[in-house]
């Protein structure tokens, strides 16, 4: 208990959320695994056409903050509810010739041990890489045609992180402005996204007024400051190449133009 407490004061501190709002709780987003090269774990209810009964997603206004995660693996005879109820979700891939939703086998499963995930919202990257190998575990007992692998604790096949909020609402919350000078053209370019990238938005909870006028006015002060930087000759003003706001962590960050 006095380990909970004292997480939930960490989490408190570190995000801004009030201890008092914060209770135990858990995400659970699945994807059907094929062979493609990139899956996408999608966590707003919104975006999701068809979840699955076991699948635990966010809502309007719902705010999150992961400190464990884990990559399991299952195996469902049909797309049905009744399936997904019961399927176990393994830390492996084995060779037992079980039916059903026993037993997750197959190349592609091991292939997913071998690649890597990252861990990006609201277009920033929270995490660049992280081998999803650090998630498989075999138990000391096995799964059989019979028997399930073994399951220590409730943590088993989780890693810690450093706490990281997701919430369910608009990025309007969130801006970015560029200030692209000649010779910065092929730097801008690796910023930009294809718009299949970004996830249809919900509600912007009546943000969209005063983070429009913040992006005016960051904006405006970048041109003053360019304009005035070549009357005086001198770059005596400050003319970031990006700048980013999140109003919600009070969170500026800003990247120089190239001298």
């Amino acid at each position: 208990m006095n380990s909970i407490i004292a997480e939930k004061k960490f989490i408190a501190e570190r995000t801004g959320i009030p201890y008092s709002n914060l209770s135990q709780s858990y995400l659970r987003a699945e994807t059907v695994l094929g062979s493609l090269s990139t899956y996408d774990f999608e966590l707003q209810r919104n975006n999701v056409a068809a979840p699955t009964v076991t699948e635990r997603l966010l809502d309007l206004n719902d705010e999150f903050v992961m400190t464990h995660l884990t990559i399991g693996i299952k195996n469902v005879a049909s797309d049905t509810d009744a399936e997904h109820i019961v399927a176990p979700i393994q830390t492996y891939a084995n060779d037992e010739a079980a039916s059903g939703n026993v037993n997750p086998v197959g190349d592609n499963v091991e292939a997913l041990f071998n690649s890597s995930f990252s861990l990006t919202i609201n277009r920033k990257e929270f995490l660049p890489e992280f081998p999803v190998r650090f998630f498989k575990r075999v138990g000391d007992t096995q799964v059989t045609a019979s028997t399930q692998s073994s399951y220590p604790n409730g943590l088993y096949g989780f890693a810690p992180f450093e706490p990281v909020k997701i919430d369910g609402r608009m990025t309007i919350e969130t801006y970015e402005v560029y200030v692209v000078k000649k010779g910065d053209e092929e730097r801008y370019e690796k910023t930009l996204f294809n718009d299949s990238q970004v996830g249809e938005q919900i509600c912007s909870l009546k943000n969209t007024s005063h983070t429009g006028a913040l992006i005016a006015a960051r904006m405006v002060t970048s041109f003053t400051n360019h304009i005035a930087n070549g009357l005086m000759g001198i770059d005596i003003r400050e003319v970031p190449f990006h700048f980013r706001e999140d109003m919600q962590l009070q969170l500026i960050t800003m990247e120089c133009q190239q001298k």
